[in-house]
């Protein structure tokens, strides 16, 4: 999953748009410097997106958007991609335990496709329009970010940029490969995908691997 959040707030967007000839557009224009922020994180691989908005970003609040991802995949393997923010790197920032955090090279926000869902959302949702408070903005935004996340073709075709399924298929493959080769080389479930077996830690199995060779539980990297 990639991860990033985007401002928004009550300084209006004026943007280009269609009327009838001779006439000439006219927009609100509104200068406040009021802010909310949106939390994002997308899978590219299936277009699921899942969000939050929060009235600040920092620390407390990047912990807060990562144990609700984590609360809403419990059972997948996530590797959150996401840039060098100071809230990203604190060390008090705690990765859930089915959490892995991933950091992009500096100074390359390019590589982050969430960027372009924040384009989209300003582009189809936030263009010529005036708020009267900063709760406004906020009813305005959830039901943007609600519709969003229901869309998942729409985000998938956002998102889905081939370097990264490319890169995601090649790694649930070679997961699957060493899983394999585990299971010849000792005879039992890998420890690394699975529950330990009666052989491993002496401890019960759940036999609802999606692995064929498997006897334990494993999931996918998303």
């Amino acid at each position: 999953m990639f991860q990033d959040e985007a401002r928004f707030g009550r300084i209006s967007d004026c943007r280009r748009c269609w009327c009838r000839r001779p006439l000439r557009p006219m927009v609100k224009k509104m200068l406040s410097r009021q802010y909310i922020y949106a939390f994002g994180a997308v899978s590219p691989q299936d277009g699921s997106l899942d969000t939050l908005v929060l009235p600040q970003v920092d620390t407390p609040c990047m912990q807060l958007f990562l144990d609700e991802v984590a609360t809403r995949h419990p059972g997948d393997n996530i590797v959150m991609v996401l840039d060098g923010a100071g809230w990203h790197t604190s060390n008090e920032l705690r990765a859930p335990t089915n959490m892995r955090l991933l950091f992009l090279p500096p100074y390359s926000p390019e590589l982050n496709p969430v960027e372009h869902l924040w384009d989209e959302l300003r582009e189809k949702h936030f263009h010529n329009r005036v708020f009267d408070s900063l709760d406004a903005v906020e009813d305005h935004l959830v039901g943007a970010l609600h519709e969003f996340e229901f869309d998942q073709p729409r985000i998938r075709s956002i998102t889905a940029w081939k370097w990264i399924i490319d890169a995601v298929s090649n790694a649930n493959y070679n997961k699957q490969a060493s899983d394999s080769l585990w299971l010849r080389l000792t005879g039992v479930s890998c420890p690394s995908c699975c529950l330990p077996t009666p052989e491993w830690r002496g401890e019960r199995v759940i036999p609802s691997c999606k692995l064929k060779h498997c006897i334990a539980p494993t999931s996918a990297w998303i």
